[in-house]
């Protein structure tokens, strides 16, 4: 799960991977850019033989006040996040 609204309505840039062994979530502290929190955004996961990929696109960073156009990959194998494309 990433991001998302929070009960008080700011937006989270958290990540967490659901363990169904433990019936736990777990919250993943990626290396690289810290995600900004993003609100209204996209997700699309890519399965492919090198590796699993979250990509992270658009939305509205609530920080900035701003609509985004940065686009993000998570790779959750290595737990690192990184910049696709750098918006405006």
């Amino acid at each position: 799960m990433i991001g998302g609204l929070l009960a008080n309505n700011e937006a989270s840039n958290d990540i967490y991977e659901f363990d169904p062994e433990n019936n736990a979530w777990e919250l993943k502290k990626p290396e690289g850019p810290l995600l900004p929190p993003l609100e209204s955004f996209s997700v699309t996961a890519v399965h492919h033989n090198d590796g699993d990929r979250i990509i992270i696109a658009f939305g509205f960073n609530e920080t900035l006040s701003t609509p985004s156009n940065t686009v993000y990959e998570y790779l959750p194998e290595k737990n690192k996040l990184s910049i696709l494309f750098e918006g405006s």
